[in-house]
């Protein structure tokens, strides 16, 4: 009986909960895309509303007793995983969100915008001090933040459950030490490899509104629909919001290169995941996806294992070469081994699969070091290109194309860097499970058939929503813990061929 009144109380929450988040992306949308310099304060005074009734919600007497009944029922409340996932979801919030005392959430709002205005004019004026201070700010508050939802843990692994709950740091930390070895000497033996590929016939750029028309036409091919989400070319760093089960937006930035299709095609891997639920999540609130690895894996798996095969491109070239003239003559051979050519350099969007991972692991470190008390934030210029000089052997030309080249510690996006490359290795591990189910994975990108797959990523992660943890979810999927192993061999496999590696 007591179980069923708690319930009852979890759902309640939990939707009012989901309200607001929908809200918060609305806002999110708005603020990277749309929002005026003198809006800015009005903006900040709203959000700061919206996240204190939110958190009220899981400071009332209610969210209390209910999350002191099911922290001791343990995993036997709840009789199906619906009930479990709502039970989950909402400890997780309440142990979060639920632990920030209303003042501290209220100052870390109130600076959003005014940090993410800094970090537009640092990022124009290629200056990093200009922004320090602000990141300064925005780094200590969510320590502060973090010391309230846990003071008993580590402030980085506390940000890292939230983004990626139930992900040990220290696995991540070891499995990341294999996948750097291992790219790393993937890279070295790319880089002594006596193939040579002509990467300038890509320098061919565009005009945007023709490859943005192009690249939204592919994500609609493969599953994305207008009707459940919509476009916006208005932002500097692209992304994706989720207002609702059925309502998942894609924003991209303005550009005339071939990479904004893979960006596209990254963006529409989130909003196809996000809206993957099934009946029963949709209708208990628990849609959206699992925030961090797994979302990051779809998206990825869109751009990356869809997205940069060969028979992807032996089905979409042809009618590239019509659009863009300028290809007309490139042979599809060139072409192909062109969007691989592995180039360690300062850009992390659009690095290749080899070196991706690597970018990762240059904010990771940063992150991990400044929570530890390592490093202080005048330091982190100096930090950032030693590590690109160890991990990728380049050093940036400026800071917009270093330091300041992401949105997220603008963006209040800290402790989520991990989740990439987490997506990343979760896709070698989705891609030999598949494999099993769709021998023909090629066959069936080279004739445009895209629902098989999609299907098959519903009925194995996406149908479950925020229902399951990440790492039940992923080895419910794949059939095994996170492993780096899969990933290495991928991209062994497929650069190996390429380069002719023996």
């Amino acid at each position: 009986m007591f179980e069923k009144v708690y319930l009852e109380t979890v759902k309640r929450i939990l939707k009012e909960c989901r309200y607001y988040q929908s809200i918060e992306s609305l806002f999110e949308i708005d603020l990277w895309s749309f929002l005026p310099p003198e809006g800015g304060p009005y903006r900040q005074e709203l959000s700061a509303f919206v996240s204190a009734r939110k958190g009220a919600l899981l400071h009332s007497p209610e969210a209390v007793k209910a999350a002191r009944y099911f922290q001791a029922a343990g995993e036997e409340a709840g009789k199906d995983y619906i009930e479990k996932g709502l039970i989950r979801n909402f400890l997780a919030l309440y142990s979060t969100i639920g632990q920030i005392s209303e003042e501290t959430m209220k100052a870390y709002k109130m600076l959003q915008a005014e940090t993410m205005d800094s970090w537009k004019q640092a990022r124009e004026e290629k200056d990093f001090f200009r922004f320090a201070p602000y990141l300064d700010r925005v780094f200590t508050l969510k320590k502060k933040m973090a010391l309230e939802m846990n003071p008993d843990r580590e402030p980085f692994e506390t940000l890292v459950s939230v983004t990626d709950p139930g992900v040990s740091l220290k696995e991540v930390k070891r499995q990341f030490g294999v996948m750097a070895e291992g790219l790393r000497a993937l890279r070295g033996r790319i880089e002594a490899s006596a193939i040579q590929i002509q990467e300038d016939i890509l320098d061919r750029p565009q005009e945007p509104e023709r490859m943005a028309k192009f690249a939204r036409g592919l994500c609609m091919e493969m599953g994305y629909k207008p009707s459940r989400g919509a476009f916006n070319d208005r932002v500097i760093h692209a992304f994706s919001s989720f207002v609702g089960p059925k309502d998942s937006r894609i924003s991209a930035y303005r550009s005339g290169a071939i990479s904004l299709i893979f960006t596209y095609l990254h963006e529409a891997g989130h909003a196809i995941y996000a809206g993957s639920g099934n009946s029963q999540v949709d209708e208990a609130g628990l849609w959206g996806g699992l925030e961090g690895g797994v979302h990051e894996s779809m998206s990825r798996f869109y751009e990356n294992m869809m997205g940069r095969s060969r028979g992807f491109w032996k089905y979409v070239y042809p009618r590239f070469q019509k659009e863009f003239l300028d290809f007309a003559q490139v042979p599809f051979e060139d072409f192909y081994r062109a969007i691989h050519k592995v180039k360690p350099s300062a850009r992390r969007i659009s690095s290749d699969e080899v070196t991706y991972n690597l970018h990762i692991l240059v904010r990771f470190e940063l992150e991990r070091e400044w929570f530890a008390g390592n490093l202080k934030v005048k330091d982190m210029w100096d930090a950032w290109n030693e590590k690109y000089r160890f991990y990728l052997g380049v050093e940036p030309q400026d800071d917009r194309e270093g330091i300041l080249q992401d949105m997220h510690w603008a963006g209040d996006y800290i402790g989520y860097f991990q989740s990439y490359a987490l997506g990343n290795l979760y896709d070698g591990q989705i891609l030999e499970r598949m494999l099993k189910d769709i021998p023909d994975f090629e066959q069936k990108m080279e004739q445009g058939e895209f629902s098989t797959v999609k299907e098959w990523l519903a009925e194995k992660i996406g149908q479950y929503g925020r229902s399951m943890d990440e790492p039940s979810l992923m080895a419910q999927a794949t059939g095994s813990s996170l492993d780096a192993r899969p990933f290495l061999r991928y991209v062994e496999k497929k650069y190996g061929e390429i380069y002719q590696l023996v």
